[in-house]
């Protein structure tokens, strides 16, 4: 059962559309990612490691790659290419591929139109990491709040809506 949530003219999205948009986007960062994993040459690799010498300067190193020191590197550049993924598509359209899918999108809560570059930074920055440092609790403020705003989404001043 999914409930639609609407105070004045916006329809405001549930939590399992959004959640389910998050895991679409989820699922298509990890295919794109682990079919570029896979098919990526030894020596490319060893380019992608470079990074880990301002961290463990021994990781780097020929004799170091290990299937832990990938799998490190790999999740680093997970986690960036996952924010300049939402950070592009919510400031370009208010959709990532996966609320599109469903229906929804980011939009100002003024203007009704998507968020300014700075502002889809803060959201998917400093936003989302204030929603989850403390066990996901930001999240789970939509559940008391009128308009469904997660933490991000009021920092931010933001909403999500059915398009």
């Amino acid at each position: 059962m999914y409930f639609i949530y609407t105070v004045g003219m916006k329809r405001y999205a549930s939590f399992w559309h959004r959640a389910a948009a998050w895991i679409i986007d989820l699922t298509l960062i990890t295919l794109v990612f682990g079919l570029f994993a896979l098919l990526l040459p030894q020596k490319q690799v060893q380019l992608l490691l470079q990074p880990l010498k301002l961290v463990l300067p021994t990781a780097a190193s020929e004799a170091q790659v290990t299937p832990v020191s990938l799998f490190l590197i790999f999740n680093i550049y997970y986690v960036v290419t996952n924010y300049f993924y939402a950070v592009f598509f919510i400031s370009a359209t208010g959709a990532t591929p996966g609320k599109l899918l469903l229906g929804i999108r980011v939009v100002s809560k003024t203007t009704n139109k998507p968020p300014s570059l700075f502002t889809a930074i803060m959201r998917e920055s400093v936003g989302k990491f204030i929603s989850g440092i403390l066990l996901e609790l930001g999240y789970l403020w939509m559940f008391k709040n009128a308009h469904k705003q997660t933490l991000h989404d009021l920092l931010t001043n933001t909403v999500v809506v059915y398009a």
